[in-house]
């Protein structure tokens, strides 16, 4: 049993494997986008003890815990692509905006597909609103040239309107939330925000064509033996019954 057990839980982590990496390929043009990677390993083994007696608590043996799927992001910036909109923001190095979503969660993106809306607030398509560095929202007059400095400083008119909030998040902390949005640990960023561009997703598409063909390798292999574990436990059912 242990050895369907740990078959199956290697076609589910590979499944996920899959599907991160079909997400990945998908969102190569994505602004923003980070490449998702992971790992397909085994779980940590569980010791089995022994119960009641005069050897209780003894170890009779280790039982396999399965095979899982860990992921993980590359924040490895992307390339910065020129636009002629000035209100497209790209970040030079490892910085993600702060943004507000429409449910009112603070999230972080290195998309910088902003537009101004009738409020004068800077958004995503999604409705994210651009945050400054006190948490509020970057707000500029609708229909009015605005610069934005390196450091993040707004200016609009000849005054400073408010600074762009750029944040570096810890890696291990990184949970993707959809449309190129993330949540994590936020910290200091030395990355410049460079106005008139966009940051283009850090996909690359010959590593990605790799881990797709490894990992549908490991499926058909994992399926296989599935079957064949499955056939021999019916087998030994049969076995059973007829002894």
């Amino acid at each position: 049993m242990d050895g369907l057990y740990t078959a199956l839980s290697g076609l589910l982590a590979e499944t996920a494997n899959l599907t991160a990496v079909a997400g990945n390929l998908s969102n190569l043009q994505s602004p923003g986008y980070l490449a998702e990677s992971g790992n397909v390993e085994a779980a940590i083994s569980q010791v089995v003890l022994r119960v009641g007696g005069s050897q209780g608590g003894a170890i009779l043996g280790q039982r396999s815990a399965g095979i899982v799927y860990t992921n993980t992001f590359d924040l490895a910036p992307g390339p910065i692509e020129p636009t002629t909109s000035p209100s497209d923001l790209a970040l030079n190095g490892d910085g993600f905006f702060a943004v507000r979503t429409p449910s009112g969660q603070v999230a972080y993106t290195r998309n910088g597909a902003f537009t101004v809306n009738a409020q004068g607030n800077l958004v995503l398509p999604q409705g994210a609103v651009l945050l400054d560095t006190q948490g509020n929202p970057v707000t500029v007059v609708p229909n009015q040239p605005f610069t934005v400095a390196a450091d993040g400083t707004v200016q609009q008119q000849g005054a400073v309107v408010g600074q762009i909030a750029v944040v570096a998040l810890q890696p291990n902390s990184v949970v993707g939330l959809g449309q190129a949005l993330y949540q994590g640990t936020p910290g200091p960023s030395q990355a410049t925000v460079v106005q008139g561009g966009l940051t283009q997703s850090n996909v690359s598409a010959v590593v990605s064509a790799e881990r797709l063909l490894r990992a549908e390798s490991a499926y058909q292999a994992l399926t296989q033996v599935v079957n064949a574990e499955s056939n021999r436990q019916k087998t030994a059912d049969g076995l059973g019954t007829l002894a």
